[in-house]
C-alpha cells in the first residue's frame, strides 16, 4: 500500500475538488510544514500519492513522510489561489517552501486576447497590478528562472510586433 494511502485513507481522494485551491500539509505537532497551490486539487493531492522513489518526487516523499494532515482552501480561479499562495508562504516560511518565500524573484506572464487586442503582463508583484486587468488575463508561472522566463517573454513581444506590423502585398 502507498505511504499516502496508509496516512489518509485509499479514499480520501474521491471526496476532493478538482477546483483551484491552497492546500496546507502540517506534521504531527501540527506545524506548518508545506504550503502548495493546485489548479486541479485531486490531481496535484494525487502526484502526492503517486511519488515514486525517482530522484524528482524525494520532496515529495519527504513531505508524504512527515505529513499528518492535510487542509485546503478552494479559489475561484488559479490566480487568486496562487496570490494566496505566496502570502501564506511568506508569512509562515513553512520548511518546506523555499521558492514561494523570495516570490519576488518568480515571475508570472498574463495574456489576454479579445477581438482585436492582445494583452501581455510580465510580472513579479501580480498583487500590484490594477485588479481590471488581471480579472482578464490568463495568469501562467511562477517560473524558477526569472532569466530564462523573462528572455523567453521579452522574445515573444519581439515576434509578435515583427509579425503584427509585417507590410501586406
Amino acid at each position: 500500500m502507498k505511504a499516502f494511502d496508509l496516512k489518509f485513507g485509499a479514499t480520501y481522494f474521491a471526496g476532493l475538488p478538482t477546483t483551484p485551491a491552497v492546500y496546507r500539509i502540517f506534521n504531527a505537532k501540527n506545524e506548518l510544514i508545506y504550503v502548495g497551490k493546485a489548479k486541479n486539487l485531486r490531481r496535484r493531492l494525487g502526484q502526492y500519492r503517486n511519488a515514486k522513489r525517482r530522484k524528482k518526487h524525494h520532496k515529495m516523499r519527504k513531505i508524504v513522510g512527515e505529513a499528518a494532515s492535510i487542509s485546503y482552501e478552494l479559489y475561484p480561479t488559479d490566480l487568486e489561489a496562487c496570490l494566496a499562495e505566496i502570502r501564506v508562504i511568506q508569512e509562515a516560511r513553512p520548511k518546506f517552501n523555499q521558492a514561494g518565500a523570495f516570490s519576488f524573484m518568480y515571475p508570472l506572464i498574463g495574456l489576454a486576447y479579445d477581438a482585436r487586442t492582445l494583452t501581455l503582463l510580465y510580472t513579479t508583484e501580480p498583487e500590484k497590478v490594477d485588479p481590471k486587468v488581471t480579472a482578464t488575463l490568463s495568469m501562467h508561472g511562477a517560473y524558477r528562472s526569472r532569466h530564462l522566463s523573462g528572455n523567453a517573454f521579452f522574445a515573444l513581444v519581439e515576434l509578435l510586433a515583427y509579425v503584427g506590423h509585417q507590410n501586406k502585398p
